[in-house]
């Protein structure tokens, strides 16, 4: 069982940047922290990919 505070903290670290080199963009997600990927989990979500192109 997590605790509200700790879900809210682990999903507010959960971040994604985009860069463009030569025309190709990137968006570059952080890594996952605690109950983040359990939260995703539950509510029958996918964690986004690490890097994708966009």
């Amino acid at each position: 069982m997590f605790k509200w505070s700790h879900i809210k903290k682990d999903l507010q670290a959960l971040q994604e940047t985009h860069i463009e080199e030569n025309g190709t963009k990137l968006a570059i997600r952080s890594k996952t922290e605690g109950a983040c990927g359990k939260v995703f989990q539950a509510v029958g979500m996918a964690m986004p990919p690490a890097i994708c192109e966009i």
